[in-house]
């Protein structure tokens, strides 16, 4: 039975059993070794350490989908982040007071010598010379030499990760987001940006994200992940499926949709929810441009792409779990063939099958 799990880490939804539409669409866009090799052989070997592009993508969908602040608790990105300095303290040596201090020094120990050798001259005729000297020890120059912490100035350096200092700060914020100032208010006007828009506002009004759910389908894991439910005032219906894109253009984002199986993540995802409660919601694409202005449309897609994508998804689903009994076996995977012609036909998108979900509006929104 298909479950919704709330709260799942990165990091366990990546690294679990269960497959999602990206791994699965090795399969038949690369080759079933492929799938096999990937996912299969290497996953259990495998760890996954997080780049830095794939923390401020975590850091984005924190401050856009994630729990916002209620009731004095704080949002899910201002619980789960931290901003990085960018200076950290450090002490800078005044050599020029301390050179002279430790002339200083110098003299006053040889001042301190000479009236000690005078002491032990006039010393008292019972003691001899090492009894007098165990109670009344010469002078050292260590004794008289000034402490570098007493003429060092602690000044701000730009951060660097090789200094002790940022490397004891880095240790002690270990297992969260860190992010540079520039990072953090970059995810602040992403967010500002959205809520500015009336199309995004609404679809984000009333919701949760970050929902995962979780099926077998004929003995093959598979699972998805939603960036945001919209939901009506009282958190119980769920009216749409959100999906949040960060692009460079938001004139390209219709080739994009095929080009990179956006397509085909819109039907699996519907299709996993459907699963789930026997509806069928429509699904949508919240838009924003990563350079500022942050220019934000949301796309929906038409039924005719929908259908075709979930058409793709069923047809390698039901060849995966044919093979699926044969898992362990690398030879049941097969390779394509290299021979023959292949034919390259006009891709999808120049039919203009979708349409966006604003009728009257341009391409271009503030």
């Amino acid at each position: 039975m298909p479950e919704i799990i709330h709260g799942l880490s990165d990091s366990e939804y990546r690294d679990g059993s269960h497959f999602g539409i990206h791994a699965l669409r090795l399969f038949d866009e690369v080759s079933p070794r492929a799938f096999w090799r990937a996912e299969l052989a290497e996953k259990s070997d495998r760890v996954r350490t997080a780049s830095k592009a794939m923390e401020l993508g975590t850091a984005i969908d924190l401050h856009l989908f994630g729990e916002r602040e209620r009731d004095g608790v704080a949002s899910e990105y201002d619980r789960r982040v931290t901003v990085r300095p960018d200076v950290y303290p450090s002490s800078e040596l005044n050599r020029e007071a301390y050179d002279k201090a430790v002339e200083d020094g110098k003299e006053e120990h040889a001042v301190a010598v000479k009236k000690w050798d005078a002491a032990k001259a006039k010393r008292p005729s019972h003691l001899t010379v090492a009894e007098w000297t165990k109670a009344n020890p010469k002078p050292k120059v260590a004794d008289f030499k000034p402490s570098r912490d007493d003429y060092s100035d602690v000044i701000e350096k730009p951060w660097s990760g090789s200094a002790g200092w940022c490397q004891d700060w880095t240790a002690a914020h270990d297992g969260g987001l860190i992010l540079t100032k520039p990072e953090d208010e970059l995810c602040r006007s992403y967010g500002e940006r959205i809520s500015h828009h009336p199309w995004a506002r609404e679809l984000m009004g009333f919701g949760y994200g970050q929902a995962t759910i979780r099926d077998v389908w004929e003995g093959v894991p598979i699972q998805c992940r939603f960036d945001w439910l919209a939901t009506d005032c009282h958190g119980k219906k769920v009216w749409r499926l959100v999906d949040g894109k960060k692009v460079s253009n938001l004139g390209r984002f219709k080739r994009q949709v095929i080009d990179l199986g956006y397509d085909r993540q819109a039907a699996w995802y519907q299709w996993m929810y459907q699963q789930l409660t026997g509806e069928l919601v429509e699904w949508r694409w919240l838009v924003y441009e990563e350079a500022w202005p942050h220019r934000v449309k949301v796309f929906k897609p038409s039924d005719a792409l929908l259908r075709r994508a979930h058409e793709m998804n069923c047809k390698m689903l039901e060849q995966i779990a044919e093979l699926w009994p044969m898992r362990d076996d690398r030879m049941a995977w097969p390779e394509p063939s290299e021979e023959g012609e292949g034919e390259i036909d006009l891709p999808s998108w120049v039919d203009d099958s979708w349409r966006d979900v604003e009728e009257d509006a341009s391409w271009l929104d503030d």
